[in-house]
């Protein structure tokens, strides 16, 4: 493993999870684009929860690799 593998990894990561958040709030709402409130908040939170295990099955991939 190089120097700056973490960083591109990382690097990637980011890049991707803001592709995923653009697909997930624009590309799933094709047919009902107003959103009401409590809609949108559900939607943030599930997306946020994705965020979470895939940081973490990324940090646990990388220390199972050391």
């Amino acid at each position: 493993m190089t120097r700056y593998e973490p960083l591109i990894w990382l690097a990637l990561s980011v890049v991707g999870l803001y592709a995923l958040r653009r697909l997930y709030r624009r590309g799933f709402n094709l047919y009902d684009p107003v959103l009401t409130e409590k809609e949108s908040r559900r939607r943030d939170i599930r997306f946020a929860a994705f965020v979470v295990l895939y940081i973490a099955a990324a940090v646990g991939s990388f220390f199972a690799k050391q």
